[in-house]
């Protein structure tokens, strides 16, 4: 799953939108991030070319999903 980073982005944004007191951004951002969530899972699911060597469809699928349920701690990099 090489795209997770654009994951990290969105969370990255909507925290400092949160921080910033721009809550129509933040939800805006959360709902984005969800969105990508969704679409990078069913583009693993669709395209095994994009899945790790080894990995299971489901399993893409089931990372992502957690990711959207739980929401995702910004990226330290």
């Amino acid at each position: 799953m090489h795209d997770d980073w654009i994951i990290d982005v969105l969370t990255d944004l909507k925290s400092f939108a949160e921080a910033n007191d721009l809550p129509f951004l933040a939800a805006s951002l959360e709902q984005t991030r969800r969105l990508a969530v969704i679409e990078l899972a069913r583009r693993l699911a669709e395209n095994p070319a994009r899945r790790r060597p080894h990995a299971s469809p489901a399993r893409a699928v089931a990372v992502y999903a957690r990711r959207v349920r739980d929401g995702s701690e910004p990226h330290d990099a």
